[in-house]
């Protein structure tokens, strides 16, 4: 590859003293050289008689995307130079050695693939527009939330020189897809071939729901409970404890948590094997609030990204907005977790970006 470019000039004479560029006008001209195509922004006042040396004879040439019929351009296999007429204005040409004969966009419908638990199923299609040997698409999601590892395929494969793009939160190579979060493809399509025939997003980690728990049906005697404000790890951020929040259990919460990737973690000593339930008791005036649950450095089993309910405010002057908030599985069971006698650590992590004020966590024995 190179590139060349002169500005205000009738021609670009190159190193070995042979004419690369001549026009019949002064113009703007500037060149990418490639093995397969020489791309070339020409800029002329008035219409132009222009050549560029290629050294070799093209198959096309096009201007503007379309292809010149073969009487509109020339070459001089004595000179190595293609010649041919421009208009006014910004033109943009390229001089093909390849066997493209069309370089108008298209679009491509691509697949969507979903994979979980072994299986996979279709979810749609990317509308894909393939132009000037570039490809690019975007969707926005409405499958199943959660963590996904999303690749583009080709025959089977991972595709060559694509790149899949997102704003969402990062887990190691997985990115959380929310409904409304947008997928972005781009990447070279040489000689105009689609350069992927799947989008596949395997799910590593969905989101689970949330009930809200009656203050009568919270098992504060029985659970072990863990103040907000005694976290013992905090990364991404910075909470504020207060003690004049209302109606908090411990006297005391968090709050300031809005950003994310901010991370919060208890350590805690579980006194007896078991299956145990987690209950939060939170408070936010935000719609919906998403948080990640690590369990000794591994998403929890079932629940590695909750979705929590707003309660309508931050529980500053009311105990009301206060509310306890319980995983739960797909039939509306408190979802369980199996922890083993002695010390754990429990994390959350901020995951878009939501406030939500912390009170307490709970780790209440599964009955």
């Amino acid at each position: 590859l190179g590139v060349l470019a002169v500005q205000g000039a009738t021609a670009l004479i190159g190193a070995d003293s042979t004419p690369v560029f001549q026009s019949s006008a002064q113009v703007t001209f500037g060149a990418l050289y490639g093995e397969r195509a020489i791309r070339a922004t020409v800029v002329a006042p008035v219409p132009a008689a222009v050549s560029v040396h290629t050294g070799r004879r093209p198959q096309r040439v096009f201007v503007g995307g379309e292809a010149l019929p073969g009487d509109a351009w020339q070459y001089d296999a004595g000179t190595g130079v293609v010649g041919l007429s421009l208009p006014s204005g910004t033109s943009q040409v390229q001089v093909r050695f390849d066997d493209l004969a069309d370089l108008r966009p298209r679009q491509v419908a691509v697949p969507v693939q979903v994979a979980s638990d072994g299986d996979a199923s279709a979810a749609g299609s990317m509308e894909l527009t393939v132009a000037d040997e570039r490809a690019f698409g975007s969707l926005q999601w409405s499958g199943r939330e959660g963590f996904y590892e999303v690749q583009a395929r080709r025959g089977g494969a991972a595709a060559a020189g694509v790149e899949v793009v997102t704003q969402a939160s990062r887990r190691g190579d997985a990115v959380l897809l929310v409904s409304g979060s947008t997928l972005t493809v781009r990447g070279e399509a040489p000689a105009q071939v689609v350069p992927l025939d799947l989008l596949e997003c395997r799910l590593v980690g969905a989101v689970t729901a949330t009930r809200r728990l009656d203050k009568d049906s919270v098992p504060w005697t029985t659970s072990l409970v863990l103040e907000g404000e005694a976290f013992t790890g905090e990364g991404g951020g910075a909470v504020t404890r207060s003690t004049e929040h209302a109606g908090t259990h411990g006297g005391g919460c968090v709050y300031a948590w809005g950003t994310p990737g901010h991370w919060l973690s208890w350590s805690v000593e579980v006194p007896k094997a078991g299956d145990y339930s987690l209950v939060l008791v939170v408070a936010s005036q935000e719609k919906v609030i998403l948080r990640s649950v690590q369990l000794d450095g591994a998403p929890l089993s079932g629940a590695a990204v909750l979705r929590l309910e707003g309660t309508g405010g931050w529980g500053r002057s009311n105990a009301a907005e206060w509310h306890a908030m319980q995983p739960v599985d797909g039939e509306g069971r408190p979802l369980r977790f199996a922890l083993s006698a002695g010390r754990h650590e429990l994390r959350l992590e901020n995951s878009l970006g939501q406030h939500m004020n912390l009170d307490c966590l709970l780790l209440a024995p599964a009955p």
